[in-house]
């Protein structure tokens, strides 16, 4: 998450979960997947979504911007 490697031991965290790992409030942030490290966009992900990491072996990347800051997205 933002260019930082987050360890969770779980399969199929929530990305609420995720965002929660990196020390963050996650009612605080928006967060984007993102297509690849270099994608500076992504698509609106909800916190509520499940990330099964058993689905696929490549590196998921999402970004998580503070809500106050992401007034133009």
């Amino acid at each position: 998450m933002n260019r930082r490697r987050v360890d969770i031991e779980k399969t199929k965290p929530t990305v609420k979960e995720i965002v929660a790992a990196t020390g963050r409030t996650p009612s605080s942030f928006d967060v984007f997947q993102l297509e690849n490290e270099g994608d500076t966009e992504g698509t609106d992900v909800s916190l509520n979504k499940v990330i099964d990491r058993t689905a696929t072996e490549r590196t998921l990347f999402f970004r998580a911007v503070e809500k106050d800051r992401n007034a133009g997205r």
